[in-house]
């Protein structure tokens, strides 16, 4: 016995295209791909009207969403480190130091040690601008020659 399965009289027909651009949306969301959810209808019209193959659409997405994590992931290890935001080199008080002290925020500042992968530490009395170098050493390095810097701050409570 065999049933037919009819639509009420009063539904509209839905649109193929709209049906696959809501389900992709959806399967988007759930793969967490924000960057490709938001960009892949105007992206697939410019596609189509330069006539861009479908590996060349897809690469351009994909670099898109790529920048999207890694600008966030720069973010979040900013925030994280609690170093000052938006120090500079060419904001820095260079005047207060001693000058053996300035010669090497010198080569820091190059940033030969990240081609040697060598580690830096910056230490110091409390107040003299460790934290201010750190962040300017973060900020100069991480855009746009995206290299890998990790902070860790140990910092002593010195009101124990």
């Amino acid at each position: 016995m065999t049933r037919a399965v009819t639509k009420p009289a009063s539904s509209k027909p839905a649109s193929k295209k709209s049906d696959v651009t809501s389900q992709l949306t959806e399967e988007l969301k759930e793969l967490r791909l924000p960057t490709i959810r938001d960009t892949f209808q105007e992206s697939a019209r410019r596609a189509a009207t330069e006539n861009l193959s479908h590996l060349a659409h897809l690469s351009e997405l994909a670099t898109l969403e790529c920048e999207s994590h890694k600008d966030g992931r720069i973010n979040r290890l900013m925030t994280k480190s609690q170093l000052p935001s938006g120090k500079t080199w060419d904001s820095f008080d260079f005047t207060h130091l001693p000058l053996n002290v300035a010669r090497q925020m010198e080569t820091l500042r190059d940033g030969s040690f990240l081609d040697h992968r060598e580690n830096i530490l910056i230490f110091g009395v409390p107040g003299s601008g460790e934290e201010a170098c750190a962040g300017c050493v973060v900020n100069s390095y991480r855009k746009p020659d995206l290299r890998r810097v990790r902070h860790l701050s140990l910092k002593r409570n010195y009101d124990q």
